[in-house]
């Protein structure tokens, strides 16, 4: 059973969160550390939810995920950063409320992605 400081706090949550989404994409290879593909990929998830509101997620099977958080755009970005291979593997975050979006990894194309979007940024910067 909740209790009523429980439900407070929660509903205090649901309030300060954004609408983030992340479209990935995870390297088929093997990183340095073992890990394969899967293993990166389900520990990306795992992270993201950790910060999500509880229930406010939303994961597409391939490579979307959409969900709320009371976390600002760096928290998202440095929790995706830590549990994916960034020399291999590519997130773009952002929020959909606003302008906001910063990209980890590997990306082949920066300077495609900030003439569509010149508010994104790389973490780390």
């Amino acid at each position: 059973m909740i209790t009523p400081e429980e439900r407070l706090a929660k509903m205090q949550e649901i309030k300060k969160a954004q609408v983030y989404y992340v479209t990935f994409r995870i390297s088929e290879r093997i990183d340095k550390k073992q890990r394969s593909p899967v293993t990166r990929r389900e520990k990306m998830l795992k992270g993201i939810e950790k910060i999500a509101v509880k229930g406010e997620m939303w994961e597409e099977p391939s490579s979307y995920v959409l969900f709320s958080s009371a976390k600002s755009i760096a928290v998202v970005a440095s929790t995706i950063h830590d549990n994916i291979t960034a020399d291999m593997d590519l997130a773009i975050i952002g929020t959909v409320n606003r302008k906001a979006m910063q990209y980890v990894g590997n990306i082949k194309n920066s300077r495609l992605l900030q003439k569509f979007a010149p508010f994104a940024t790389r973490f780390p910067r």
